[in-house]
Formats: structure tokens, C-alpha cells, sequence
């Protein structure tokens, strides 16, 4: 059915040049893209200065593509260095005694977590400004609106620079660091160094924040879709 739209349609928009690449070997008409966007009531004042602690929060949900074994395993790395560091796992599959604890529990990959569960969105974006770090393991993205949560919150983000619109979001790293999220060793390292070097954290706090203001805030995304509805109307 979707290949049969995208054949008919005049005009097509992707969220990322990631989806585009894919898009536009089948569609017929005019494709673009135009990023999903934040709203305004989202974004932060601004960029936060400092650390609060060492928590790191992953928001996904339990699945192989969302690759959670694989952070576990890297947070059982990094704790080695930093004792003192703190897992919340948020998203289906990772509540109490679900799918995710049992795993961890099976494994020895409990130390330090909080299995979270499902969190609303609300309470989401609460964590997203309490926590230090977003670790995104996700093998594939479209796009990935939990990255854009973190960065307007001023949150740096580790992410997988092979994972989709991934590095796209995160402006090619200028928002936070792009690694093997296949490889527990490089999340691991990954996580060590930005909790340890505040300048590089408060680098990538005010690159993701200033990213988000220029590229998927509503002010910038709105007029751009409102111009394509416009061209579509014209026709």
C-alpha cells in the first residue's frame, strides 16, 4: 500500500535524509524533506551549565532493534569505572519484572538500574532535565524524536552513528557522541568519558539545545510545512 501512495502522490515529505534516500527510488513526484518538530511548550529555557550526578537514561522499549542487552551489558562496563553511576531504563518491556529485568537479572546486569517502565510523556520529559546522559542504542532510526526530547533539555545523548537518521538528528555529533552501539566496549567508553570530561558535556548541552532552536523547533518546522501545503494547493 505505501509503495502504491508513494507512486500516485505529487508531492512527498521525509523526516530525514535517511528516509528520503529510501523514498525517493520509488515515488514519481516531488520529495523532501521536512524534519518532525518539537513544540514550543518542549524546549527548554535553555541550555543547562552543569551535571547533576552521573544518571543515564535510556527511553525505548525491550526489542532487538531497540538493542537493549547491549546497553546492559555496557552499563556493567562503565560502572566498573564509575561505581557511582545510575541506569533508568524507561519504555515497555522494562518495567519491574519484565522482560528487560529478567534478562538482567540472568545476566548480572542489575547493579545500579532502575527498571522504569512506561512513563508518560509528561514524566518523561521531567527525566529528560534530571538526567546527565541519553543513551539511545536503537539499531535503526527514521527518525528518533526521543534524541530531540534530550537535546532540548540540554542533555547530551550517546548514540549509534550507523543507527538510520541518527547521526542527522544529532547534527553529526554536534549534539552528543556518535559510537558502535553494537559494542557494549564502546558504549561503555562512550559513557565514562562524557561523565568525566565537563567541558565536553557542557559542549554538547549547548549544541544540542541550539540544534533543536535552529532545525526541529515548531517555529522553523510550521512555516516550512505550511509552504509545501501551499505548493500542493497551487497545483
Amino acid at each position: 500500500m505505501d509503495r502504491r501512495a508513494l507512486r500516485i502522490a505529487r508531492r512527498v515529505t521525509c523526516n530525514s535524509p535517511n528516509t528520503f534516500e529510501k523514498v525517493r527510488r520509488v515515488a514519481t513526484g516531488r520529495v523532501s524533506v521536512v524534519p518532525n518538530m518539537l513544540l514550543a511548550e518542549q524546549h527548554a529555557s535553555g541550555p543547562r551549565m552543569s551535571r547533576a550526578g552521573y544518571r543515564i537514561l535510556v527511553a525505548a522499549s525491550w526489542g532487538r532493534l531497540k538493542n537493549g542487552k547491549t546497553i546492559l551489558r555496557a552499563f556493567r562496563t562503565a560502572r566498573q569505572a564509575r561505581p557511582e553511576a545510575e541506569l533508568l531504563l524507561c519504555g515497555d518491556g522494562f518495567g519491574p519484572g519484565q522482560d528487560a529485568e529478567a534478562w538482567a537479572r540472568a545476566h548480572r546486569c542489575c547493579e545500579g538500574v532502575t527498571f522504569v517502565g512506561h512513563t508518560s510523556q509528561s514524566d518523561l520529559g521531567r527525566l529528560m532535565s534530571d538526567v546527565d546522559v541519553l543513551v539511545h542504542p536503537s539499531l535503526e532510526e527514521s527518525f528518533g524524536m526521543v534524541l530531540v526530547e534530550a537535546m532540548a533539555q540540554g542533555t547530551p545523548v550517546i548514540a549509534g552513528v550507523h543507527s538510520g537518521a541518527v547521526s542527522y538528528v544529532l547534527g553529526e555529533g554536534a549534539a552528543g557522541v556518535l559510537t558502535d552501539i553494537r559494542d557494549p566496549a564502546a558504549i561503555a567508553e562512550a559513557i565514562v568519558w562524557l561523565l568525566s570530561d565537563a567541558e565536553a558535556w557542557r559542549r554538547y548541552s549547548k549544541g544540542g539545545f541550539s540544534l533543536v532552536n535552529d532545525a526541529f523547533h515548531e517555529s522553523v518546522i510550521v512555516p516550512e510545512r505550511e509552504r509545501v501545503y501551499r505548493e500542493v494547493l497551487a497545483r
